[in-house]
């Protein structure tokens, strides 16, 4: 499990120091890299909608294993896109079939948690983040060389897909427990209006609706800064070749908090001390 959390990390990281060559390739301004990564972002939300049902359905580990699969070999095609809207495109693509994986690798997750007396889900992200980090600086190591980018994504495309696929051994087998879903209520995917109706009563629940402004806010923390990083570190005047260093060195440092993080959550005393639990009522009732 750990090692397709590490492949899905590695999958996405490595274009990302490199994005100050797609720019100036491409010619783009900093607002047209804008509106690509917000297409690309867009991409996950509209896939990320299907990927409980598709969970569900066919089981958390296979969706994860062939997602992941759909879109590490795309990566490459970053190299090579001759407009930007062929690469907002590409990136869309890449993010949707990502959103899916995402929530079908934690589903899984949980699932082999379940398994052991402690906590482990934050170390399964550990793994990506270390993922990012060897994705992050391959390319990273690669602007120093002055390695062609195309050749980059596809060495690293072909050890998350290999990675990939030796995970796919060893994933628990069958479907998801505890889905509340029988597979006749399971609605078809191509059928928006049974989607929809169970999407719009989902988002009407306080508690769902504060998780998700949570996790608006955690993502803005957790991608704005790498994606922008190389492009600002240019803008400064550091030279090209060092600008992907500081992707790298985020997600190192989150790689350490994530590492550590199963741990705190073991910890109920460290937990005390962080949060004040008469500050969060929203979750006075999570222990009923």
């Amino acid at each position: 499990m750990a090692l397709l959390f590490f492949a899905n990390g590695m999958s996405l990281a490595t274009w990302v120091p490199r994005l100050i060559d797609v720019q100036a390739r491409l010619g783009m301004s900093d607002a047209t890299v804008g509106v690509v990564l917000a297409v690309g972002a867009a991409g996950g939300i509209a896939f990320g909608l299907v990927a409980g049902r598709a969970s569900a359905r066919w089981g958390s580990g296979r969706v994860a294993v062939v997602t992941i699969l759909l879109f590490a070999p795309i990566a490459p095609l970053i190299a090579i896109a001759p407009s930007p809207w062929t690469l907002a495109v590409i990136l869309a693509w890449m993010m949707g079939m990502d959103a899916i994986s995402d929530a079908a690798m934690n589903a899984h997750g949980i699932r082999v948690q379940k398994l052991y007396s402690t906590s482990i889900l934050n170390s399964f992200h550990g793994y990506w983040s270390l993922g990012t980090v060897i994705g992050g600086a391959i390319g990273a190591g690669s602007l120093l060389i002055g390695a062609p980018l195309l050749p980059t994504l596809a060495f690293s495309a072909a050890i998350a897909v290999v990675a990939t696929i030796i995970a796919s051994r060893n994933l628990l087998p069958g479907s998801d427990p505890d889905t509340h879903l029988d597979e006749e209520e399971v609605p078809s995917l191509v059928d928006p209006g049974s989607v929809g109706q169970r999407f719009r009563i989902a988002s009407l629940t306080p508690l769902t609706f504060m998780l998700g402004i949570f996790t608006l806010l955690a993502v803005s923390v957790e991608e704005i800064p790498p994606r922008w990083s190389s492009i600002y570190l240019g803008s400064i005047g550091v030279q090209e070749q060092f600008v992907g260093v500081a992707f790298v060195a985020f997600t190192s440092a989150m790689m350490a908090g994530r590492f550590t993080g199963d741990r705190l959550v073991d910890d109920q005393e460290a937990l005390e001390r962080i949060f004040d639990q008469t500050t969060l009522p929203i979750c006075a009732h999570c222990e009923d």
